[in-house]
């Protein structure tokens, strides 16, 4: 399972780890919309973006410890369209990281969220920030 956290071998304990420093919502956004985009889902979406509380937070910093699992889920809009949901479940309540939409119907959201789920839910490696995606 994918947590927000990146971690170094501990300079004095073989076989263990510390705390190198959190990953940035810059990081995660990144990684989401590559594997949207090579999974040919992104031009689909209406959008797919940051929510308002960290679209006006500072994206470069890490992410706050103690937020808890990331998850990624559809909905039915309220008035029209799905929306894709990436989330933070935390002890208090969930906080919305970034959010996409789609008119293409419920069963192509349930797609699009299961894209993102299984990101959430594999070895972070296999992803590389190296380049920067084009509209992330």
């Amino acid at each position: 399972m994918l947590f927000p956290e990146i971690y170094k071998p501990h300079p004095e304990k073989t076989h263990c780890v510390i705390l190198d420093r959190m990953w940035t919502y810059e990081e995660l956004k990144r990684t989401l919309v590559f594997v949207l985009k090579r999974e040919g889902f992104y031009d689909d979406l209406d959008y797919f973006d940051t929510s308002t509380s960290v679209r006006y937070s500072d994206c470069s910093v890490g992410i706050p410890k103690g937020l808890g699992r990331i998850v990624a889920y559809a909905v039915e809009g309220s008035n029209e369209g799905h929306y894709i949901h990436v989330d933070f479940q935390g002890k208090n309540c969930p906080e919305t990281a970034f959010l996409g939409k789609t008119f293409l119907g419920w069963e192509h959201a349930l797609k699009v969220s299961n894209v993102l789920s299984n990101v959430i839910n594999s070895p972070l490696e296999q992803y590389s920030f190296e380049a920067p995606v084009e509209g992330a």
